[in-house]
């Protein structure tokens, strides 16, 4: 218990200061949190809806991809986005029916360099390389018709190299 017959004013004043700053300071401390989880999940929002671009032809995959650059760097769904550009990789290799069309070999230019210049590895993130890496060694398959139609001989070659090393490091 605190002795108030023997607090000034002065004192009284500069402990009811004291504590209407701490008083603001809490307020502004939980104002920040909230304002950042709400920009958070409102990020994520924005993020899960632009991943519908993946889905479509072309110019939607074009589009889906455009989304994943811009939210690359963040750590939270590094490996999600491995895995749905992984997934595209192997759809435009093996299964496309676009021929050599530029778009989507640019498409697929576009992933393959972000996987395989992907700084931030995690073990999760090793079994969609393997798959990747399967895709890659299926493609160069004797007999092998389906995907894109890739102009640049042995292009394939580098982003295998590349994969194998990947794998390795996880």
């Amino acid at each position: 218990m605190i002795d108030t017959s023997t607090i000034t004013p002065a004192q009284a004043t500069l402990i009811a200061a004291l504590i209407a700053l701490s008083g603001s300071l809490l307020g502004y401390v939980i104002g920040m949190i909230t304002t950042k989880l709400n920009y958070r999940q409102k990020q994520d929002e924005l993020f899960f809806k632009s991943l519908d671009f993946l889905r479509g032809g072309s110019q939607s995959r074009n589009l889906g991809i455009s989304a994943i650059q811009l939210y690359w760097e963040a750590h939270r769904h590094r490996t999600l986005c491995v895995s749905l550009l992984v997934g595209s990789a192997i759809f435009l290799l093996l299964a496309s029916q676009q021929g050599a069309a530029a778009h989507e070999i640019n498409n697929l230019k576009r992933i393959m360099e972000m996987l395989l210049e992907n700084k931030k590895l995690r073990p999760e993130q090793k079994p969609y390389y393997e798959a990747l890496r399967d895709a890659l060694i299926a493609k160069q398959a004797p007999g092998h018709s389906g995907g894109l139609t890739l102009s640049v001989p042995n292009q394939l070659n580098p982003w295998l190299t590349k994969c194998h090393a990947i794998i390795a490091k996880l």
